[in-house]
Formats: C-alpha cells, structure tokens, sequence
C-alpha cells in the first residue's frame, strides 16, 4: 500500500522547528513546553506558505521551509497601533506594558492586542500579530499522515500549542503556528471563533436566537398580561419556578441533562 501524502482531509503531525529571518530560535517542537502540530490538511489552520508547502510530502519526509511574511501573518500594519483609553480595560490601573488583551471589532472578529506604551490616561496597543513582518524559517519533519476521521472533519480538529488562548474546544497549533495569546489573556469581549472553526454558521445562529428569545419574551409579557386586570413592576417575579416545572414535566430530568421543545411545551399546558 503506497505511503499516504499530505492532501485535503488527511490528519497530519508534524515535528517542527521555528526561525526568524536572522536565524533566532522562536519554537520548536522540543522545547521545554512543545509538541508537535496536529491538524487537518486544507482548511486553513495553518499560515498559508507552511500549508502549501506541506501539501504532498508524506511520513518520515523532512523540509525547510521558508514562508515570506504575505504568505505567513501578513506585513505589519501601523493602523493597528492603537490608543486606548484605561476605563475600557477590565483593571486600569493593573495594566502593564506587555499585557494581552482580546478585543471585539466592529465586524465580530477577535484581536489579540498587546500594551506597548502607558500613558496618563490611555494605554497604547499593538493588535498585529507578533511575527507579522517577518519571514518565517521552518524545519519540519512529518511524523504521520493519516486519513481524517468523520469526527476531525466535522469540526472536532486536535491541535496542540505552546502558548494559545482558544476556548472553544479547537486547539489551533502553537503559537508559531495560529492566532496568539495565553490563557490568562483577559477577555474584553466575548467571541464566537469557537463555532466559526467549526464551520458553524455563527451570524445564522445568532439571528436566530435573538429574534426566537425576543418573540418568546414577548410573547410570555403577552400572555402575562392578559391573565391580569392591573400590572405591577414585579407581577413576573416567581414564574421562573413555573419554567423549571414545566421543563422537569416536558421530561427533563431535576438532575440536569437534555430536554426538548416540544416537551416543554407539554409541560407548560399542563401547568
């Protein structure tokens, strides 16, 4: 049977070793805190040169390779330096010079920023990536290429890092390798990466949700009002024990665990 090489839907580790365009060690692999990447080939985890060029090596093959800052994180973008005032941080007066951050956009997407500078009453960020501008040096050495399971390719993808602050239950790779910042990056913002690296159709679902959770808040204020002659500021305080009647009476369990709609629904007709 013929060695599988690196293609679309294949599960690949890699063993890797990471350099500046001067030569200086960033990552690798077997550092103190390293692993090697696991991920799966053709869906962009990866900084698109390194990608590319793993496409069709297989098991055992070995390359150096070198990703020029388009093809990896970019060239720096002076518009990305930013002026913050403090009261926006979770700690003003905690913040340091070299603090992470992540921040929300405008657009819903998350930036990881750094403090570059203190000022009086702002604080000076940095959201580029680190290594954006550089060129990027690696030596791979490809442990394993495998086919992609249905659970890999369904979002569940493995990945390990050195240095990741990713919540969602996808791991990107290392540092060197994804997005960076560390797990005790304060959050600014919430963020839905999490179901986008899961092909999840996050704005559908969103949308959903809030107009579903308006027209059953207003539909409940509907029905509310109609059972009473008079309101008052506090008429709905209490009901949510008829909630948790009519869920436990729809099926679900008082223990925790799933219940349905329609269950639910069950469980409210007859209260």
């Amino acid at each position: 049977m013929p060695d599988i090489t690196i293609q679309p839907n294949t599960h690949v580790t890699v063993d890797y070793e990471l350099r500046d365009d001067e030569g200086d060690l960033i990552d690798a692999s077997e550092g103190d805190d390293g692993a090697p990447i696991r991920y799966v080939h053709g869906y962009g985890m990866l900084v698109p040169g390194l990608e590319a060029a793993l496409a069709g090596l297989k098991a055992g093959d070995e390359r150096e390779i070198l990703v020029p800052a388009e093809a990896g994180y970019g060239e720096r973008d002076e518009e990305l330096v930013l002026e913050i005032e403090r009261s926006e941080f979770p700690d003003p007066k905690a913040v340091e010079v070299g603090d992470e951050f992540v921040a929300e956009s405008p657009d819903g997407d998350e930036m990881v920023m750094t403090v570059v500078e203190l000022k009086d009453g702002s604080v000076v960020v940095d959201a580029n990536h680190p290594l954006a501008g550089m060129a990027l040096r690696y030596v791979v050495k490809v442990r394993d290429v495998r086919e992609a399971t249905a659970v890999g390719l369904a979002g569940s993808f493995v990945f390990t890092w050195t240095d990741e602050w990713f919540t969602g239950g996808h791991k990107i790779a290392g540092w060197a390798f994804g997005l960076t910042a560390a797990d005790r990056t304060p959050k600014i913002s919430y963020h839905a990466l999490a179901g986008a690296f899961s092909a999840r159709p996050v704005d559908r679902v969103k949308l959903i949700v809030y107009t579903l959770s308006g027209l059953t808040a207003g539909l409940s204020a509907f029905v509310l009002v109609s059972r009473v002659t008079t309101t008052r500021m506090d008429m709905g305080v209490g009901y949510e024990l008829d909630v948790i009647a009519a869920v436990v009476l729809g099926g679900t369990s008082i223990f925790g665990g799933s219940g349905t709609i329609w269950g639910t629904a069950i469980g409210l007709a007859m209260i």
